[in-house]
């Protein structure tokens, strides 16, 4: 009985066994339900997040490549900025370099002719022709002082660096007809003539220029002593006496005698280069 009764328990057992392993390899073999769904939703959900972020990494990384390439342009856009500035300052630099040195004076002067100096015919014609040929510039205008020259200097706009200034030179030129000059001094009125310019132009040398005027006094004296009578009341003109007081009771006046007007012409020429060469030092100062 004992016999029995341990096998029907041994047997009772056994059914119980297999039940339980049925139902483990049930459950390994089951699809699981919603909470697997979920399981796996994370996960891809999961990939997604990972793939997103690494896709704004990627645009990041684009827009601080472009953000450098657009740095490093700006900073090339700069240097060769830098470069030409300094280029040009040099550039400066030698070409006030070479005026100082008055390279650029004679091109920089420019004379004032009255109109009536050009009136005078053949004196206006040589005048002009040769201011020309020699490269000076000069300009046809209405003067205060009838028949005179003034010049002025135009400083270069890139070497006085805010504008292009005028200096005028102080030097003013009375171009005279032999005829008119002796009039001048036989009436008395050269004295006179000489303190209206000062008074116009106070700090300007006065220079009176004349053509001929040797040639025509010794042609009326000689015209004087042929035909008397064809000459009455013209009398020498004492030059040599009124050119002395001229230099004893006026502070720069002179004078200059021409014995025709290719000379004066030549003369006016040559002054109009000595005063370029002569007053580029006194440009540099009021320019700077």
């Amino acid at each position: 009985m004992r016999s029995k009764a341990s096998f029907l328990t041994y047997d009772h057992g056994h059914p119980d066994d297999e039940s339980d392993i049925l139902e483990l390899n049930d459950d390994i073999s089951r699809p699981r339900g919603k909470g697997n769904g979920k399981g796996k939703k994370s996960n891809t959900s999961s990939v997604d997040g990972v793939t997103g972020k690494t896709r704004m990494s990627k645009e990041e990384r684009l827009r601080l490549n472009e953000e450098k390439k657009q740095q490093k342009e700006r900073e090339k856009l700069q240097k060769a900025a830098q470069k030409a500035e300094a280029a040009e300052i040099k550039k400066r630099e030698k070409e006030k370099e070479k005026w100082e040195k008055g390279k650029f004076a004679h091109k920089s002067i420019v004379a004032h002719i009255d109109t009536k100096v050009v009136e005078l015919g053949s004196i206006g014609g040589h005048l002009l022709s040769r201011l020309a040929e020699k490269g000076l510039s000069f300009r046809v205008s209405s003067n205060p002082i009838e028949k005179s020259i003034v010049w002025s200097i135009s400083v270069p706009e890139e070497i006085s660096k805010i504008s292009s200034e005028v200096i005028k030179v102080p030097y003013i030129l009375i171009i005279c007809e032999a005829e008119e000059f002796c009039d001048l001094v036989n009436s008395e009125s050269l004295m006179s003539h000489i303190s209206r310019v000062q008074r116009l132009y106070p700090l300007h040398t006065v220079c009176y220029l004349t053509n001929k005027l040797m040639a025509y006094i010794n042609k009326r004296e000689q015209g004087q002593y042929k035909d008397p009578a064809n000459h009455i009341g013209w009398k020498r003109p004492p030059i040599e006496e009124v050119l002395s007081k001229l230099t004893i009771n006026f502070v720069k006046v002179h004078s200059r005698h021409c014995v025709d007007e290719a000379e004066l012409a030549e003369h006016v020429a040559g002054l109009t280069y000595s005063l370029a060469s002569c007053q580029f030092r006194y440009v540099k100062v009021i320019s700077q």
